[in-house]
C-alpha cells in the first residue's frame, strides 16, 4: 500500500498510438495506446478520471492540484493558456542566437566533413556483426572529423536497413545516450527502429565513449569549465556535434533529409532539446528525462538531484567563492559558467516553444529528482502556448509515469517508438 503503480496495456495497432489515461483509484493508475487517425490526432491523450470525465492538463499532486491524476498530454483541454507572448518571429530571433552561441567561431553548418569509417576497437564490434548476419541490417561505425582536435572527432554507430537498391530513402534517428554512457549503449534501441525501416545514429556525446580514455575525463573536462577553460562540455559541444550529424545525414543517399527525428536519454535529452530548438532540420523529437527549468529549481531550492549527479564542478565553484558549503547561488553561478544563457534567455520556458510546431514527446517521471515536475510544467506550459499559436497544439506531449523516478520505463520508450514512427515514417 501506499506506492503508485503504473500498469501498462499496449494495443500494437499499425497507425499512431496516442495514449490515453484511466483512473482507477488514487493509488493506481493505468494507462493503454489507442490507434487514432491523423485526422482525429488533434484530440491525442485526453486525460480522464475514473468516471470519464476530462481532467485538465496539468491536475497531478505534484504540480500543486488536489486531485490524484497525472500530465499525459498537452494541447487537447479546450481551457489551456492565453496564447503565448511570445510570437513565431521572437521564437527565430532566439533561435538565431541560440544558433551564434553553440558555433562561437567554429566551421558554419553544411561545411563538408571529414569522414573515416572503422569499426576498430569497437565494444559492439562483434554484436554488430552478428546483427549484420541474423537481422539483416547494415551496420557501421564512422567517425566525422569536424575540428582538428580529438574532441572534434565524432564517433557515430549506425543501424539501418538492408538497401532496397538505388534511390532508396529512409527516414533517421539520432540518438544520444545519458551521462558517462556512450553510443553503444544506444544499440539495442537502433536495432528496434532498424528493423521498422529507420537509419538509426548514435554517437558519443564530448569526454564520452571513444572520445576519451576513461570516464574520468568528463568530470574534468566539468571541473576545468567551471575554472574557466571556456569548454562547455555538458551541453553546448555536443549539441553542436549533432547538428555537423544532420548535416552528415543530409548528404547520405539511402536517408530522407525531411524526415530526421532526434532521441534523447538524460543528458542526452537535454542536448536532443536544444539541438531541436537550434535546428529546424530535425523534424520530431522524442526527450526523455531530460527537460527541466534550470532556473526554476533553483530559485525553488530543487537543484541537489541534478547536482548530486555531476557534483565536481558546483563543488569547485564553491572553493572559489570560499562557501563552506554549496547552496542556490552558487548552483546558478555554476550554470552561467558551464553554460551562459542556460538560467535565462535559453532557459526551457524560452527554447522549448522553439521546437514548435514540430511534433515533440516529453517523457518524465512523477518522482524524478534531477528533472521536477513543477518546473518541466511551466517550460511545457510556454512551449503549449507557440504551438498554439501555429495552429498545432496536437504535435506537443507529455507522458508523466507515476511512482517513477529518474529512468526510461518500458512504456515511455514505447510511447517514444509510436511518436517517431507515426511522425517520420
Amino acid at each position: 500500500g501506499g506506492h503508485r503503480t503504473v500498469r501498462a496495456i499496449v494495443s500494437v495497432l499499425p497507425r499512431f498510438q496516442a495514449m490515453l489515461w484511466s483512473f482507477h483509484s488514487a493509488q493506481s493508475v493505468s494507462w493503454r495506446l489507442v490507434g487514432l487517425s491523423r485526422s482525429r490526432a488533434a484530440a491525442i491523450a485526453r486525460p480522464t478520471n475514473r468516471h470519464g470525465l476530462a481532467l485538465a492538463a496539468w491536475q497531478h499532486p505534484r504540480l500543486k492540484r488536489p486531485q490524484h491524476s497525472c500530465c499525459a498530454a498537452v494541447g487537447s483541454e479546450p481551457r489551456g493558456p492565453a496564447p503565448s507572448a511570445m510570437t513565431p518571429q521572437d521564437c527565430e530571433k532566439l533561435r538565431r542566437a541560440l544558433l551564434d552561441n553553440l558555433n562561437r567561431g567554429r566551421l558554419p553548418l553544411d561545411t563538408p566533413v571529414a569522414v573515416d569509417a572503422s569499426m576498430e576497437d569497437s565494444p559492439a564490434r562483434n554484436r554488430l556483426e552478428q546483427l549484420h548476419a541474423e537481422e539483416a541490417l547494415e551496420c557501421s561505425m564512422v567517425n566525422l572529423e569536424v575540428e582538428k582536435h580529438h574532441q572534434g572527432v565524432i564517433p557515430l554507430l549506425l543501424v539501418k536497413p538492408v538497401s532496397d537498391g538505388p534511390g532508396s530513402k529512409h527516414p533517421a534517428v539520432i540518438f544520444l545516450h545519458g551521462t558517462e554512457s556512450c553510443k553503444e549503449g544506444m544499440l539495442s534501441h537502433q536495432v528496434e527502429y532498424a528493423k521498422q525501416g529507420f537509419v538509426a545514429v548514435s554517437m558519443d556525446a564530448r569526454y564520452h565513449g571513444r572520445r576519451v580514455e576513461s570516464v574520468s575525463k568528463y568530470n574534468e573536462a566539468m571541473i576545468g569549465a567551471a575554472q574557466g577553460s571556456g569548454a562547455r562540455p555538458m551541453i553546448s559541444e555536443t549539441v553542436w556535434d549533432v547538428l555537423r550529424v544532420v548535416d552528415y545525414l543530409q548528404t547520405q543517399e539511402n536517408v530522407s533529409g525531411e524526415q530526421i527525428g532526434i532521441w534523447g536519454d538524460s543528458l542526452g535529452g537535454t542536448q536532443a532539446w536544444f539541438a531541436a530548438a537550434a535546428d529546424t532540420r530535425i523534424k520530431a523529437a522524442a526527450l526523455h528525462i531530460g527537460v527541466q527549468g534550470f532556473q526554476w529549481a533553483v530559485h525553488n531550492e530543487d537543484w541537489q538531484g541534478r547536482v548530486a549527479r555531476i557534483p565536481h564542478a558546483f563543488a569547485e565553484v564553491r572553493k572559489n567563492m570560499k562557501r563552506q558549503s554549496i547552496d542556490s547561488e552558487i548552483v546558478g553561478k555554476t550554470w552561467d559558467i558551464l553554460e551562459p544563457g542556460l538560467m535565462s534567455r535559453f532557459d526551457a520556458p524560452a527554447s522549448l516553444p522553439l521546437l514548435a510546431p514540430r511534433p515533440v514527446l516529453i517523457t518524465n517521471g512523477e518522482l524524478d529528482p534531477r528533472c521536477p515536475l513543477e518546473g518541466i510544467r511551466e517550460a511545457v506550459g510556454e512551449a503549449e502556448k507557440m504551438y498554439k499559436t501555429l495552429g498545432e497544439p496536437q504535435n506537443l506531449a507529455w507522458h508523466v509515469e507515476m511512482g517513477t523516478g529518474h529512468e526510461i520505463t518500458k512504456a515511455m520508450r514505447l510511447s517514444a517508438f509510436g511518436w517517431l514512427k507515426y511522425h517520420l515514417l
